[in-house]
């Protein structure tokens, strides 16, 4: 379909003093009604005119160079006027293509065609041929390693509003979307809210039936992020994180002692069989850990017994993390239990005996 011009275009191809006179397009808005045919033949001689009054300027540049007397800024501005004729003009007629194997302008605001990569670089140069893109595949390169900047971009791209995207890629046919690499850092993401963001897609890859490569993140529908390290169908998986993980061990510099219910300390006493305390740990385990290592040491025992360490809030859950078998031992094991959303955890006593009690947190799981 014709593309509309709704503007008129009235250019002025000659005005130099003591020039041949001024020739003018007259005010003609573009119309694709009845009478198309003619019009467009109007239009396609009026454009064959400007082309050549470019080449005649064109060469009034090159004579410009050797008469210091023209004045080259007065041909410029002609050469200027003279394109933006005939480009507009190929626009009207809605057939102009744009790429390097025509040398055509690029008209901004239309759809146009290329048969070969477009090329711009930094710096001055003479045009050159650019390959055609049944062999070459890149559409566009903006070279900008001539820089004289130690941070010289290639593209920059600014998007807008909390949804806004500076940059947009994408790729048909399981292709890939952005491709970064380089001598140095081959990507880099900084961002207020958070560097990078990874969205959802499909269930566990452990139940998929289709090819993986080795390297790939996958982040699926259940929240859990995963990574490929080896390639197959569907590849073999190893789980980095999710809700239901306990997440990393963060070893504190040494043991932090947060409990110890002997005299002197907390002076609580011995915990009895079938009794139980509520046990802060956040002296050394911050809020939001998902659980805690720690060393559980047992004082002056009496008779022989157990104590089960598990989360604040849940039942006893039958467990056992320590045992005494006479009274006047002193025990000492390293073990892990569960943490509420404030890192506190239950001690529960059972057997017939009791025992003092000391809690030394070794790091957490966060």
């Amino acid at each position: 379909m014709p593309i509309v011009w709704p503007v008129c275009v009235r250019l002025v191809a000659d005005a130099v003093d003591g020039g041949p006179g001024e020739s003018r397009v007259r005010d003609t808005p573009a119309d694709n009604s009845t009478g198309r045919g003619g019009m467009d033949s109007d239009v396609q001689a009026r454009i064959d005119g400007l082309e050549a009054e470019l080449q005649r300027l064109r060469a009034e540049v090159v004579a410009a160079r050797a008469d210091e007397q023209t004045s080259r800024r007065e041909v410029f501005k002609k050469l200027a006027v003279a394109g933006a004729g005939a480009a507009v003009g190929a626009v009207a007629l809605g057939g102009g293509r744009a790429d390097a194997s025509q040398g055509a302008f690029m008209i901004l605001g239309v759809g146009q065609s290329a048969a070969n990569m477009t090329y711009l670089g930094n710096g001055t140069f003479s045009n050159f041929a650019t390959g055609v893109l049944t062999s070459e595949k890149t559409l566009f390169w903006a070279d900008n390693r001539t820089s004289t900047l130690d941070n010289g971009y290639g593209v920059r791209g600014d998007g807008h509003g909390t949804d806004g995207v500076g940059v947009h890629g994408h790729s048909d046919f399981a292709g890939i979307g952005v491709l970064a690499d380089g001598t140095g850092v081959g990507l880099m993401a900084d961002g207020a809210r958070a560097a990078a963001q990874l969205v959802q897609n499909g269930g566990s890859p452990l139940a998929r039936a289709d090819a993986h490569t080795q390297g790939e993140l996958v982040y699926d529908t259940d929240g859990n992020l995963w990574f490929c390290v080896a390639s197959g169908t569907p590849g073999t998986w190893r789980q980095l994180s999710g809700p239901a993980d306990s997440g990393q061990l963060h070893l504190l510099t040494g043991p932090v002692r947060v409990y110890d219910s002997r005299p002197g300390a907390t002076n609580d006493g011995p915990l009895a069989s079938g009794q139980q305390r509520i046990i802060s740990l956040a002296a050394a385990v911050p809020t939001g850990a998902t659980g805690a290592m720690f060393s559980l040491t047992l004082d002056a025992t009496n008779s022989s017994g157990f104590l089960a360490v598990f989360k604040n809030g849940i039942p006893w859950p039958g467990n056992s993390n320590v045992n005494w078998y006479a009274s006047g031992q002193i025990v000492a094991v390293t073990t892990v239990s569960a943490v509420d959303a404030t890192a506190k955890v239950i001690v529960f006593a059972g057997g017939p005996g009791s025992t003092q009690f000391i809690i030394d947190v070794i790091g957490y799981y966060a």
